[in-house]
């Protein structure tokens, strides 16, 4: 199957009227098509979804369509469809940069609140108790309004809910909640990674929504992370909750995959409640997943050409009120890599 549809959607393919006619009633195989469609699409623009200009890639796409009359009409219509899903997609990030204002190594942003009607709200912060971090208490407005609030690479928030939960918001994060919560659910929604301690209320059920899962919990701590495109993970800490159709118990992971399938494993929370209380704590991670959380905390790149020096294990425990070049050091004094901080990038390569 997977060669035949690579054939047909082929630029120069020359397919027989036969074969089209077997194409038109062949559901599975035309499915394939337009997925390979898409994806060809999707993986030629990859670098520049910013730039891409929607009329002129439609135009163009219906100008192939035209030199292929012979096509049937219920599949030119499915790829015209595809066409036009890839299309909307372009105009959505161009028309909303704003969707994904972050990028790891590039100009230090601020932290952002906007109301509703997306306007920059100007707040006071003060520092965390945990020395690392920015905290923000958002003021009752009085009405009923949705906050927005961004938290680029390099930077991250304690922020205090208006139930008085704590939400301890990671690099490259972002949550929307209300002004005041209503009488009977207490609903955010997150993408990102963010650590909660939610105030107990058992009448008011807290929910966490992400772009796969749905966490509701009455009082306890969990962490949830949730970046685009990423397969998601809740660990609870203290308390209970219920992750879809499924609940956790202290010490207990949800993995939730892109195809929303589930399932269960037990962890070691340390690393998360060491994250609350202004630590990096990794133990026996890779070394990517360490610089993974390195580089959004502190808002560099990682460039690495041999991708076996980042499968070192590695127990890391530092301060994240240190600074990345002192991070960088301990990292040296392994003696597994040798990283070095060029301009935002931290260059990997192997010991001489």
């Amino acid at each position: 199957m997977t060669d035949e549809i690579i054939e047909i959607m082929e630029p120069k393919a020359s397919i027989s009227d036969k074969r089209l006619k077997q194409l038109d009633i062949d559901a599975e195989l035309k499915e394939g098509c337009e997925d390979v469609f898409m994806a060809a699409n999707l993986l030629s623009q990859k670098e520049n979804l910013l730039s891409i200009d929607v009329e002129k890639e439609l135009n163009d796409f219906h100008s192939r369509m035209d030199k292929r009359r012979r096509l049937p009409n219920k599949l030119i219509a499915a790829l015209v469809a595809a066409a036009c899903i890839v299309g909307i997609m372009f105009m959505v990030l161009n028309k909303n940069p704003e969707d994904e204002p972050m990028e790891l190594g590039g100009k230090p942003m601020a932290i952002t609140i906007k109301n509703g009607n997306g306007e920059l709200i100007d707040v006071k912060m003060t520092t965390s108790a945990n020395s690392c971090d920015k905290k923000l208490t958002m003021d009752k407005s009085g009405k009923h309004d949705i906050y927005m609030i961004t938290v680029p690479f390099g930077q991250a928030l304690e922020l205090v809910l208006p139930d008085s939960s704590q939400v301890f918001l990671h690099p490259g994060s972002k949550i929307t909640y209300p002004s005041e919560f209503e009488k009977n659910c207490r609903d955010v929604k997150l993408t990102g990674e963010a650590y909660f301690i939610v105030t107990k209320d058992e009448k008011r059920p807290f929910t966490v929504h992400t772009e796969k899962s749905r966490t509701r919990v009455y009082g306890t701590e969990f962490d949830v992370t949730a970046f685009r495109g990423q397969t998601e993970r809740i660990t609870l800490v203290e308390g209970s909750v219920g992750v879809n159709d499924s609940r956790l118990e202290p010490g207990q992971q949800a993995v939730v995959y892109e195809d929303a399938s589930m399932k269960l494993q037990d962890v070691d929370t340390e690393a998360y409640t060491a994250w609350r209380d202004g630590f990096f704590y990794f133990d026996g991670e890779e070394l990517k997943d360490i610089f993974t959380h390195i580089a959004r905390y502190y808002n560099v790149s990682i460039e690495c050409h041999d991708p076996n020096l980042l499968k070192y294990h590695m127990r890391f425990i530092i301060p994240r009120n240190k600074d990345v070049e002192y991070a960088i050091d301990m990292i040296n004094k392994m003696s597994k890599v040798h990283a070095e901080l060029r301009d935002r990038s931290i260059v990997v390569t192997e010991i001489d």
